[in-house]
């Protein structure tokens, strides 16, 4: 095949014959392309007969070799154009239809450039040689932007630009660091996990992270204080310290310090921080106050001791803790007057109240006035008298109320047969022989006087014992114990029990009423006793009787 058209070529026996015609698959066309013709020549002419007319025309393909060409391309980028070259040329007129196209993929490797749909028309045989398009690693180059930051604070913020552009749906992953910070200074910002796909090569450029010191701020707490105390200790706070530090991590600890001594002023004084210093803080210091208040103060002021209308001028002793002045007033001149300051004159017998106070000053306050009752007894002493309800002389057994009178309070001396009131006016008394009772008077202002009375006591020989005869040791509270009404009028006494046959189950000397119905721990039994009471007063006759003992 080239494009032009072929005719067959007859010959004839004999040579030279007309009337010739050739017909190319029954057309008179002289055909151009490729293929297989069956040619057949005819004859016109009435003197012969034809004979091997028939032939055939062959027109080959043009065989075109085309060669797709190598390319290249980074990963990310759109595709070249997949060129090809071919031998040899084409007839004119004639040309290439469709394209090469290459394996699906867009990472990084080689993919062959297949023939896909470039084709030439029939006339021709394309014999086609593969060729490959190679995706290379895109090279992205990473730049740490320089960073500064405050120690204590985070990397959060270590960033980075970077050219060119990565593909769409590309990302980063990882991130950069430094090496621990541990104190203010300088670090080298690394790549460390910061990475991309295996499409890409990373060239990365560091920089340097500077942390600078973080703010640390030291205060004097204010503090207080009274005049006189001795100096609060002076505390520090602190602001500012990061990472769980405290000020054990200052290589000097700062130092509070204050004009202010123990015997300064009331006032306000500064309380100032100096020395501290550390490798990660920037150290601010702020004052403190120091306010020295008025202290207190107390007046001690001693109970005064009772005086009499006639005691002469005496002088009096409060202090106060502040050590200043006392003043003193009375609170009745007609009674007592201050003098000269600090002195007592008395004038007359009663009762008056000395207050000592003290003003106070700059730096004490006014203190609690104190006062003290002075009593300025009458040197006159009580006249006590003393009366008996039933007369100087009563019966044995007999109870008595002696009343004494002529005085302000009372105190009985201890003796025989008191019942009650030793310290009231009025004593009560039973006594079991004849006793002196004395009394001791005081008036309003202590003076003390003693006054006595004595009851004579008659029948002392004469039994007024009540002995009861039923005893039933049972716990309820009645008849539990043997009881002989007024046995305590003879002190002296003893009393024997004993049983039917005579035998002695209880014995005792001074009877207290508390004979329960044992012998040595152990219950009589029920039945009949018997007692005898001896009194132990001459000339006085024992008595005698039974006890009934119920179980």
């Amino acid at each position: 095949y080239d494009g032009t058209a072929k005719a067959a070529t007859v010959t004839t026996v004999p040579a030279g014959l007309t009337g010739v015609t050739i017909t190319y698959n029954g057309l008179a066309t002289l055909p151009s392309s490729a293929g297989t013709y069956a040619v057949v020549a005819s004859l016109n002419n009435p003197n012969y007969t034809a004979n091997n007319t028939n032939a055939t025309l062959v027109i080959t393909k043009k065989v075109i070799n085309v060669s797709a060409q190598d390319q290249a391309k980074v990963y990310g980028d759109g595709d070249p154009n997949l060129d090809y070259v071919f031998s040899p040329a084409l007839v004119a007129g004639d040309n290439f239809t469709g394209a090469l196209s290459r394996m699906p993929g867009e990472a990084v490797g080689t993919y062959g450039i297949t023939q896909h749909t470039l084709s030439l028309n029939a006339n021709y045989t394309l014999n086609y040689t593969e060729a490959t398009l190679s995706i290379n690693k895109k090279t992205i180059t990473v730049i740490a932007n320089t960073q500064t930051k405050t120690y204590g604070d985070p990397n959060t913020n270590l960033s980075y630009s970077f050219s060119p552009s990565l593909a769409t749906g590309d990302l980063f992953t990882g991130a950069l660091a430094t090496a621990p910070v541990v104190n203010v200074g300088t670090y080298t910002i690394n790549q460390n996990t910061l990475a991309l796909n295996s499409n890409y090569t990373l060239n990365f450029v560091g920089a340097n992270l500077t942390v600078v010191k973080a703010s640390l701020s030291i205060r004097a707490n204010d503090q207080t204080k009274l005049f006189g105390a001795v100096n609060p200790s002076l505390t520090l706070s602190y602001n500012g310290f990061v990472l769980g530090e405290t000020s054990a991590v200052l290589i000097n600890q700062p130092i509070a310090a204050t004009t202010a001594t123990q015997n300064s002023a009331v006032g306000v004084y500064p309380i100032t921080v100096t020395g501290a210093a550390a490798i990660n803080y920037e150290i601010n210091y702020v004052a403190g106050i120091l306010t020295v208040g008025q202290n207190t103060q107390t007046i001690t002021f001693a109970p005064l001791a009772n005086k009499l209308s006639t005691d002469v001028v005496f002088a009096l002793a409060a202090t106060a803790s502040s050590g200043l002045e006392v003043s003193y007033n009375s609170s009745d001149v007609s009674i007592a007057r201050i003098i000269n300051g600090n002195q007592v004159e008395i004038l007359k017998a009663g009762t008056v109240t000395i207050t000592a106070s003290q003003a106070g000053n700059a730096n004490y306050s006014s203190a609690v006035a104190v006062s003290q009752v002075l009593r300025i007894n009458d040197n006159s002493a009580p006249v006590l008298a003393i009366s008996s309800s039933k007369g100087n002389s009563i019966s044995l057994g007999e109870t008595t109320v002696l009343t004494a009178s002529g005085a302000n309070s009372y105190v009985w001396a201890n003796a025989n047969g008191i019942v009650s009131g030793q310290q009231t006016a009025t004593l009560t008394v039973r006594p079991n022989a004849t006793t002196v009772y004395t009394v001791t008077g005081s008036n309003a202002y202590g003076r003390t006087v003693t006054q006595s009375i004595e009851i004579k006591v008659t029948n002392v020989t004469d039994d007024v014992t009540k002995p009861t005869n039923i005893l039933s040791p049972n716990g309820d509270g009645v008849n539990d114990l043997w009881v002989v009404e007024n046995i305590e009028l003879y002190p002296n006494n003893t009393v024997t029990i004993v049983d039917i046959a005579g035998r002695p189950v209880f014995k005792v000397k001074g009877y207290k009423n508390n004979w329960d119905a044992t012998i040595n721990g152990v219950q009589l039994s029920r039945g009949t006793y018997y007692y005898v009471v001896d009194f132990g007063v001459a000339g006085m006759k024992s008595k005698r009787g039974f006890i009934t003992i119920l179980r």
